[in-house]
C-alpha cells in the first residue's frame, strides 16, 4: 500500500507540473492575442478620418492589407487559445482524477491500519478469555463444590459488577478511579509492545527472506534488475516530460518567429509609409512649381497679341456690322486652305475664338447685336458656337477638345 501510495503521489505531482505548463501556454496565447488586437485597434485609429488622420493612397492600401493580416493572425490566435484552453481543462480533469486516486489510497491505508488494530484487540480479548477459563479450571480442580459454587457466585457477581462498571466506563469514555487506570495501562502497553515486537520480528524475517530471494535471483539471472517495472514507468514518464518540453520549446520558437515576422512587416510598412510621404512631398513641390509656371505663362501675353487685339478692336468699330461679322468669323474659324496671313501671331491660332469673344465683349450691346445678326446670316453654325461661348464664359479649366473640334468642323 505504501508503494502504491507513493506511485499515486508521484503521478499527481507530474500531472500538476503538466497542468501548470499548460496554464503558462494558455497565458502566452492570451497575451499574444491581446497584442494583436491592440495593434489592429491602433491601425484602425490611424485609418479613421474622424480622428484627424490623413492616410491616403498607397499608404491607406498598405494599412488595409496589414489590418487584414492582423485579423487573420488574431483569428488563428483565438482558435489556438480555444484549443489550449480545452487541453488545459482536460489536464485539470486528469489532475482531479489523480488527486482522487491518491486520496482513495490514503483511505485504504487507513482502513488497513484500523483492521490491524481491530484484529490486535480481538486477539488480546481472546487471550484474556483463555486466561479466565484457565483460572476457572484450576479453581475447580483445587476447590470443593461449595467453594466452587461460592466462588462462582462471587465471580459472577464480580463479573456482573465489573461488566456494569466497565460498561459505564465505556459509555463515559474513561475509567472512573485513577488507581484502576494504571494496571490497564500497564497491560495495554505490555500488549502493544509484544505485538510490535512480534510484528517487527515477522517483518524482519520477511525482509530477510525477500533479500535472500532477490540475491538468489540476481545470482541466477544477473540481467534482471530490482523493481524493473517501476523504473521503466519512471523512465517513460521522464521521457514524456522531455518530449512535452521539446514540444513547448518548438511552439515558443514558432511564436518568436511569428513575432519577429510581424516586427519585420511593421518596419517594412513604416519604411513604405515614409517613402510614400516623401514622394507625396516631392509631387506637391513639383505641382506648385507647375502652377507657378502656368500662372506666369498666363500672365505673360505677347506684345504682338495685344497689338493685334487693339487693331482688331479698332477695325471692328470702324467697319459695318456685316464686314465686322465676316472679319470676326474669319478670326474665330480660320480657313487652313486660305493663302491669307493669319490675324493672330504664330502658335496662337487656337485662341481665335477667345480673341473674337474678347472683342465682342468690349463693344456696345447695340453693335454686338447687329454683328451677331450678320453672323447668323453668313454662317448659322459658326454663329451658334460663338453664341454658346458668349453665354458660357470659360474659366480656364475646361477641356479644349470641344472648341478645337468646333474650329475644325464648325456646327
Amino acid at each position: 500500500m505504501q508503494k502504491l501510495l507513493k506511485l499515486k503521489e508521484h503521478q499527481e505531482k507530474l500531472q500538476r507540473i503538466d497542468t501548470l505548463r499548460k496554464e503558462q501556454e494558455v497565458q502566452r496565447s492570451l497575451d499574444f492575442r491581446n497584442a494583436l488586437r491592440v495593434e489592429a485597434f491602433q491601425i484602425r485609429e490611424e485609418m479613421d478620418p474622424g480622428q484627424g488622420n490623413q492616410v491616403l493612397g498607397q499608404a491607406l492600401h498598405e494599412h488595409y492589407r496589414y489590418l487584414v493580416r492582423l485579423n487573420q493572425e488574431s483569428f488563428l490566435a483565438d482558435k489556438e487559445l480555444i484549443e489550449r484552453t480545452e487541453e488545459l481543462r482536460q489536464k485539470r480533469l486528469i489532475l482531479v482524477e489523480r488527486s482522487r486516486e491518491k486520496k482513495t489510497m490514503e483511505r485504504l491505508k487507513g482502513r488497513d491500519q484500523e483492521r490491524w488494530a481491530y484484529e490486535t484487540r480481538s486477539e488480546e480479548q481472546k487471550e484474556m478469555d483463555d486466561i479466565g477459563i484457565t483460572q476457572k479450571v484450576r479453581q475447580k480442580e483445587h476447590g470443593g463444590i461449595l467453594l466452587s459454587g461460592i466462588l462462582m457466585i462471587l465471580c459472577l457477581a464480580l463479573g456482573v459488577s465489573c461488566f456494569l462498571v466497565w460498561n459505564n466506563w465505556l459509555k463515559k469514555g474513561e475509567i472512573g478511579a485513577d488507581f484502576l487506570k494504571y494496571p490497564f495501562e500497564q497491560m495495554a502497553d505490555k500488549k502493544v509492545k509484544q505485538e510490535l515486537a512480534t510484528y517487527e520480528h515477522q517483518q524482519r524475517l520477511n525482509r530477510e527472506k525477500r533479500d535472500q530471494k532477490e540475491l538468489e535471483r540476481a545470482v541466477l539471472h544477473p540481467e534482471t534488475e530490482t523493481d524493473q517495472g517501476e523504473e521503466d514507468g519512471f523512465k517513460n514518464t521522464m521521457q514524456r516530460i522531455l518530449q512535452k518540453e521539446d514540444a513547448l520549446k518548438k511552439k515558443e520558437e514558432a511564436l518568436d518567429a511569428r513575432e519577429n515576422s510581424i516586427q519585420v512587416a511593421q518596419e517594412d510598412l513604416k519604411r513604405e509609409i515614409n517613402r510614400l510621404n516623401n514622394l507625396q512631398k516631392r509631387i506637391s513641390v513639383e505641382l506648385d512649381q507647375l502652377k507657378d509656371i502656368e500662372a506666369r505663362r498666363k500672365a505673360e501675353m505677347s506684345t504682338e497679341k495685344k497689338k493685334r487685339l487693339e487693331d482688331l478692336n479698332l477695325s471692328v468699330k470702324a467697319m459695318s456690322p456685316k464686314r465686322a461679322a465676316d472679319l470676326l468669323l474669319g478670326v474665330s474659324f480660320p480657313d487652313p486652305k486660305s493663302t491669307l496671313p493669319s490675324p493672330l501671331p504664330l502658335g496662337e491660332d487656337l485662341e481665335g475664338i477667345e480673341l473674337a469673344i474678347t472683342v465682342m465683349n468690349s463693344i456696345s450691346n447695340k453693335d454686338r447685336g447687329e454683328i451677331l445678326d450678320a453672323m447668323v446670316k453668313i454662317s448659322p453654325e459658326k454663329a451658334a458656337v460663338l453664341f454658346n461661348r458668349l453665354d458660357n464664359v470659360r474659366t480656364g479649366l475646361e477641356d479644349d477638345r470641344f472648341f478645337n473640334t468646333a474650329q475644325k468642323n464648325p456646327g
